[in-house]
């Protein structure tokens, strides 16, 4: 009966020792969450813009094509202006380069030029040179199509007549990505 008491006589100083301790692994799973997001890494995936003649291999953009390449370069110049965009990739089509110069040029970043054979390993570099930073990647139908099924789970498609879809794929390294569809 004595060592009942004994026990119960313990039992409340160990609630007030614990507390603490819950307290402080609260917060620093808070702080980990936060840092986590704050360095989400988001990838800006964008078809080329319309061309003159599609039925040609690596042909020009077209007078609205060169006009939506400029559309681009306006809506991610201001979109996000006190970080913008940290890097610029594409396919090796003409198309995509002459899409994505006007918003490399304003930015004052290098175009990233990669070959088809280096395109499925492309998501694996964004993570690893620019974690937490803002990417844009332009290319074809087949190649955006290959990044998003690579990316997410998720099942997307692209019509051959769509060149305004813009998908912004945001991925932290504790969680899940997610992608948005915009049109521009």
């Amino acid at each position: 009966m004595q060592a009942d008491f004994q026990r119960l006589k313990r039992r409340p100083f160990l609630v007030p020792l614990l507390m603490p301790l819950a307290l402080l692994a609260g917060m620093i799973a808070a702080a980990v969450w936060l840092l986590d997001a704050r360095s989400s890494t988001v990838v800006i995936l964008v078809r080329h813009a319309e061309l003159e003649q599609p039925e040609v291999a690596n042909a020009q953009l077209s007078v609205a094509g060169l006009a939506r390449a400029s559309d681009l370069q306006r809506l991610l110049a201001h979109a996000k202006p006190e970080r913008g965009v940290d890097a610029v990739y594409v396919s090796a089509d003409a198309p995509a380069q002459q899409t994505a110069k006007p918003l490399a040029e304003s930015m004052g970043l290098a175009v990233n030029v990669v070959s088809a054979a280096d395109w499925d390993a492309l998501p694996r570099l964004i993570m690893r040179d620019h974690g937490g930073e803002v990417a844009v990647v332009v290319g074809n139908r087949a190649a955006l199509l290959s990044i998003l099924q690579y990316t997410t789970a998720a099942a997307f498609s692209v019509d051959e007549t769509d060149f305004g879809s813009v998908f912004v794929i945001s991925r932290s390294r504790l969680s899940k990505p997610t992608v948005v569809r915009l049109r521009y």
